[in-house]
């Protein structure tokens, strides 16, 4: 497990916590040989098993790197989704709304789940072969964190830490599996405050 920040703006992708800070390549790379490795058990052919195993590979190399583009996203949006359904800051967001005060809300250690189904659609000479569907698993285990909440919104996260571990998957095989720890004000980074409430128009 690794203690690190976020590597460029404080902002923390999949990327950052799949691969290594500055080395997006060398992600892209492992995907590719995983990809290989799963045509090899039969368990991700995404349509070109007619291909040689040489063309096979250049398209696993492809889709890698387009899989690769489609984790370049914000992970603390899924820790905060998350977080959307937990009823203290739920209940602290209704009790502020319209108010002066301020609340902190202890967020006792609790785990935050989020999957998404990323699909690359494979194309051999302009021509639709098939796809491969990526899964991807976050899991955040949150640790002795407090949240500010005011005017019905998130404005903060102090304190504690959040170990992230992902994992990406291609038909039930994993290709990438990585763990690491923050410290929970640089991956909760509140660029603007989140509403906790319904909002008018």
């Amino acid at each position: 497990m690794t203690m690190l920040a976020p590597s460029h703006e404080d902002r923390l992708t999949v990327l950052d916590l799949l691969g290594d800070p500055g080395r997006a390549h060398v992600l892209s790379d492992e995907i590719a040989a995983a990809l290989v490795a799963a045509d090899r058990e039969g368990t991700a052919s995404g349509g070109v098993d007619h291909l040689s195993t040489v063309a096979r590979n250049a398209v696993y190399g492809q889709v890698a790197a387009a899989a690769q583009r489609l984790l370049d996203f914000d992970v603390t949006d899924a820790l905060i989704e998350g977080w959307l359904k937990y009823r203290a800051l739920a209940d602290a967001g209704r009790r502020t709304l319209g108010s002066p005060a301020r609340e902190v809300v202890e967020l006792a250690s609790h785990r935050v789940t989020s999957t998404y189904t990323p699909v690359i659609e494979v194309s051999v000479d302009d021509v639709p072969v098939g796809r491969v569907e990526f899964q991807l698993d976050l899991v955040f285990q949150v640790i002795g964190c407090a949240a500010i909440v005011a005017a019905g919104d998130l404005v903060a996260v102090e304190g504690g830490d959040v170990k992230v571990t992902g994992t990406l998957s291609v038909r039930g095989k994993a290709l990438v599996t990585k763990q690491k720890q923050f410290d929970s004000h640089l991956i909760v980074n509140l660029r603007r405050p989140v509403h906790l409430t319904p909002r008018g128009p």
